[in-house]
């Protein structure tokens, strides 16, 4: 569960000014916000967003954060898959739920997070 949050969280922090400002409890609403970071992250402007494509704009993101929200498992992020994903994980701001998906499989013991944790300088 927290590393959908940590997805949210990071997904807020890399989305345009605009976007953000433009999320659920900023004064605007969670559709814009979703239409400006997919158009942002769309560098090739084929209307959907490539494994590539996807962690050029997230590079703290893993492979399975690219398979969550592939929900057809047709190799790319669509348009549609991307706002459902943004829609459904901006819904617990404005207190319509918890914005979590219907609970999958539980991940195997010792599962590494959907995030690259950042470098620890020692």
């Amino acid at each position: 569960m927290s590393r959908l949050f940590t997805l949210l969280a990071i997904l807020a922090l890399l989305a345009p000014a605009g976007a953000a400002s433009a999320m659920p409890g900023a004064g605007g609403n969670a559709m814009d916000a979703a239409k400006a970071t997919f158009a942002k992250a769309d560098t090739n402007r084929d209307d959907s967003l490539s494994k590539e494509e996807f962690m050029a704009a997230f590079s703290g993101m893993k492979d399975e954060a690219f398979t969550a929200i592939d929900t057809d498992r047709d190799g790319k992020i669509s348009r549609q898959e991307w706002q459902t994903f943004a829609i459904s994980h901006s819904m617990g701001r404005e207190g319509k739920g918890s914005g979590m998906p219907p609970k999958q499989a539980t991940p195997a013991p010792g599962a590494l997070p959907m995030v690259t944790p950042p470098a620890q300088n020692k």
